[in-house]
């Protein structure tokens, strides 16, 4: 079988400019029966032959570039929001772990990368939040972790996928006993996660201290028993998975 000829160009290339060669590339992939899709797609699959296009795609900023484009579509931003919420929410919920949670800190995973990223609205909200004089005397009150909740509201309601700091509010609430109607009334005030949301957070962090005490009980380790009994009388709503009123027993620690 005769291998196909290289597609030459019929002009000098240097005499079109940018859009005169995407139209001529255009009428080739029509005479050749293919798509845009088609070329990409198969430009960066994991075909040997296509290794040097695939490293130079991920490589650039091509991929960013991309989904910008879409975002740009009303359309495109609509089957974007639907494909990637479930990613992202679940990338969000897996990341979520005590660990985390123990060492969480608002300075250093918020406040100093939004410091760096939007100086802009920093200067916008602190001048709106307080005068000069304030700024001088007012020991007490942090404007820039009001800054920081602010940033994250105004994230989370430009992409519902923004959750770091939600997540991490939507837990204190829900350890708090804040009822359902409250989370989601703050959920859609960009201040927390849905309820639903949070109740998958909660089963999954359960879970995976359950996978952990399984896994040192592998090894060596002691187990000691103790009883307990916690009144959590302020918890008004008896909603699932939230902590009883009154709850006794006996409990083992790993």
């Amino acid at each position: 079988m005769m291998q196909p000829e290289h597609l030459a160009w019929m002009v000098n290339p240097s005499s079109l400019d940018e859009e005169e060669k995407i139209l001529a590339v255009l009428k080739i992939l029509r005479g050749l029966c293919m798509t845009v899709m088609d070329l990409m797609l198969h430009s960066i699959s994991q075909r040997p032959s296509m290794a040097t296009w695939r490293e130079g795609f991920f490589r650039s900023k091509a991929l960013v570039q991309f989904l910008n484009v879409l975002g740009t579509d009303e359309r495109a931003s609509e089957h974007l929001h639907v494909s990637l919420r479930p990613l992202a929410i679940a990338m969000v919920i897996d990341e979520t772990s005590p660990p985390l949670l123990l060492s969480f800190n608002l300075d250093t995973l918020l406040t100093e990368p939004l410091q760096e990223t939007t100086p802009l609205l920093r200067r916008i909200l602190l001048s709106t939040m307080q005068t000069v004089r304030a700024a001088k005397e007012n020991k007490h009150q942090s404007a820039e972790t009001l800054c920081t909740v602010i940033k994250s509201q105004i994230a989370n309601i430009h992409s519902q996928n923004n959750l770091a700091f939600q997540i991490i509010h939507g837990l204190c609430l829900f350890s708090g006993g804040s009822s359902c109607k409250t989370i989601d009334l703050l959920a859609h005030c960009g201040l927390s996660p849905a309820y639903d949301t949070l109740h998958n957070v909660h089963a999954i962090m359960a879970d995976g201290q359950i996978k952990w005490a399984q896994l040192v009980a592998c090894g060596p380790h002691m187990i000691g028993w103790d009883n307990i009994q916690v009144s959590t009388s302020i918890h008004v709503e008896q909603r699932p998975l939230a902590p009883p009123k009154v709850q006794s027993g006996t409990t083992a620690i790993i």
